[in-house]
């Protein structure tokens, strides 16, 4: 019966530990917000997925309806690709992808920024969003993944 009790407990955490260790030798996962909070931006490898599959989102957060004009994903200030989006609207935490790839791999320690564009009210505004790695330690396979903010982590 104590041999029963013991198992569980040991189960569990073999089986956390070993989800664990898988997680972190995953890719990292890209995050940034702006300067004026009122974007949000992620590349992430989508976890266990059976080939490497990159997806770029950006959430907006701010209150009125936009239209996004285009994302720009520099890597090291060197233009890796530019998605134009032209009357693409957005409204509060909407999403939308701007890059999907299956080649992107990208060392912890390099330089990702974002440049979007849009327009609101008749103005054109422009936000810089620099991506930082973060490190996976309970990393879910895609079709678990729920689709939430970048930061909801």
């Amino acid at each position: 019966m104590k041999k029963k009790r013991l198992f569980i407990p040991l189960a569990i955490l073999l089986t956390l530990s070993c989800w664990v260790l898988i997680s972190i030798t995953l890719p990292p996962k890209w995050v940034g917000m702006s300067e004026t909070e009122l974007w949000v931006a992620d590349f992430n490898h989508e976890s266990l997925a059976q080939k490497a599959n990159w997806v770029g989102q950006v959430y907006w957060h701010g209150h009125l309806n936009v239209s996004l004009i285009g994302v720009e994903l520099y890597r090291h200030g060197k233009l890796l690709s530019e998605t134009r989006k032209k009357n693409t609207y957005l409204g509060h935490n909407d999403a939308i992808d701007y890059k999907h790839t299956t080649d992107a791999v990208f060392d912890r320690d390099d330089q990702l920024e974002l440049i979007i564009k849009w327009e609101a009210n008749n103005h054109v505004y422009e936000e810089s969003i620099p991506l930082q790695s973060r490190k996976r330690f309970f990393a879910l396979p895609s079709f678990l993944n729920p689709k939430t903010s970048a930061y909801s982590m």
